[in-house]
């Protein structure tokens, strides 16, 4: 169970990701101790995970992020055919205007090649690829 506590830290690495238990323990007025004990218990639970951001433009690779429709009756061989991409970071079930959006990494001169091959996969209606330029926040 989630309390008061719990959430003032969550809300603390969801702005500062890479905040020390220290700073953590300063910022919400508790213990380092009684810090580490929760953050311990919530990676746990995998309610919070560890988590890089990597700037793909310094390793000339493409960070993507694309919109996926998908026909209903395929969902989940689409999904299990993502997942095991290894160029698929991320896989989101949505609302709104695609059904998932993924995040994809993958090398600049391989984006194309990519791309192509989610457009191929049985059940995939129609992709919505975005390039990211920066990440602002």
């Amino acid at each position: 169970m989630i309390d008061d506590i719990d959430m003032r830290i969550i809300q603390l690495l969801t702005k500062r990701p890479n905040a020390t238990i220290n700073e953590i323990s300063e910022k919400i007025k508790i213990p380092r101790s009684t810090v580490a004990i929760r953050i311990k218990r919530m990676k746990e639970s995998e309610i919070i995970r560890e988590c890089y951001y990597v700037d793909s433009s310094l390793i000339s690779h493409d960070d993507i992020i694309m919109g996926l429709d998908i026909k209903p009756e395929n969902l989940i061989e689409v999904i299990s055919e993502l997942e095991n991409m290894e160029e698929v970071k991320e896989i989101y079930m949505t609302t709104g205007d695609h059904v998932s959006i993924i995040r994809i990494l993958v090398e600049n001169k391989r984006t194309k090649e990519i791309i192509e091959k989610i457009k191929s996969i049985k059940g995939i209606r129609n992709v919505y690829p975005a390039i990211v330029q920066k990440k602002i926040k």
